[in-house]
């Protein structure tokens, strides 16, 4: 398992790449989980400003 910053750019290249499973929202947080074609299990966190990280889960 690893954890990755990522730009507002490639955060939503990612979103829309992955199948999302569940979202959530929370105090400003967005949490995607679902299933990326090449990178498997990921979870994916963004602030209301783009920008956010990523959890590759193996």
């Amino acid at each position: 398992m690893r954890i990755v910053d990522v730009e507002p750019q490639l955060l939503q290249d990612l979103i829309a790449e992955m199948q999302v499973t569940d979202t959530k929202q929370k105090n400003g947080l967005t949490v995607k989980v679902g299933l990326h074609p090449t990178l498997g299990r990921v979870v994916v966190v963004s602030g209301p400003d783009g920008h956010g990280m990523m959890v590759e889960m193996e």
